[in-house]
């Protein structure tokens, strides 16, 4: 992944902004989608949207990490920056952790 060059408001930022491989960026289709989400309200007062948004974000990135990696937790915990116990915690959250095959008793 390439690091761009950062805006003023964005050098002191914890991370690097780095390019999307294919067009649109993350922040882009997230901002997009909150503009949707506030022109749907219609006038209603939004409420607690922190942990809305959290979760809509978590659910596909933990999807698609599992699958990039082939469902190996320690390669996606790595690649996520988070310990091995609060990536497992999700995974159970969300039903993507792995069930073992059920043993056939004869």
């Amino acid at each position: 992944m390439a690091v761009i060059q950062l805006q003023e408001s964005e050098k002191h930022a914890e991370h690097p902004v780095t390019e999307e491989p294919q067009g649109e960026r993350l922040r882009d289709s997230v901002r997009n989608a909150l503009k949707n989400y506030f022109s749907q309200l219609k006038g209603e007062e939004p409420k607690e949207i922190y942990p809305m948004v959290l979760a809509e974000i978590e659910l596909p990135l933990l999807e698609v990490l599992m699958k990039k990696t082939k469902n190996k937790q320690s390669l996606t915990t790595r690649i996520l920056g988070l310990s091995r116990i609060t990536v497992r915690q999700k995974l159970k959250k969300y039903g993507l952790l792995e069930r073992s095959p059920k043993k056939i008793s004869k």
